[in-house]
């Protein structure tokens, strides 16, 4: 055998791996009910607004909230992420296949699964640029938080 490729052993086929990237969190893990993954982008720009609905819903943006904020072309397994003491999950602007998820999700609406409720809106950008998208979000957000 003259050609390293005609070896049987070296002869397959290579696909590459994503680079794994460490996922930017802020919040007390140790306290933390609720998860909201967003861009990073978007946090920055709009993040009294993120303040503002949150506390609105009376959650405490220091004790109860853990944020994950995703980087341009990332994405992030939920599942590995979200760890026991969670109850809800928001995702500002996210798809299904950005948080590792394949399910179908209607856009404000909380669904269970078996350790926390997840729901996914659309970004804070948008949020904040249309009055309806916002109303959707405030209903939903008052029949999960303040409704029960």
């Amino acid at each position: 055998m003259s050609n390293i490729s005609d070896i049987p052993i070296l002869n397959t086929d290579y696909y590459l791996i994503p680079e794994a990237h460490s996922i930017t969190t802020i919040g007390s893990e140790k306290t933390a009910t609720v998860a909201i993954i967003l861009s990073s982008e978007d946090h920055e720009l709009h993040s009294p607004l993120l303040h503002n609905i949150l506390k609105a819903i009376q959650i405490d943006v220091e004790k109860d909230v853990l944020f994950f904020l995703i980087q341009k072309g990332q994405s992030v397994h939920i599942s590995t992420q979200i760890k026991e003491g969670i109850e809800q999950v928001m995702c500002f602007g996210l798809g299904i296949k950005d948080i590792g998820m394949h399910a179908s999700f209607q856009a404000n609406t909380f669904y269970p699964t078996e350790s926390y409720k997840i729901m996914l809106t659309h970004s804070l950008a948008k949020l904040d640029a249309d009055k309806l998208k916002k109303k959707h979000l405030w209903t939903a957000l008052q029949n999960n938080f303040l409704n029960t």
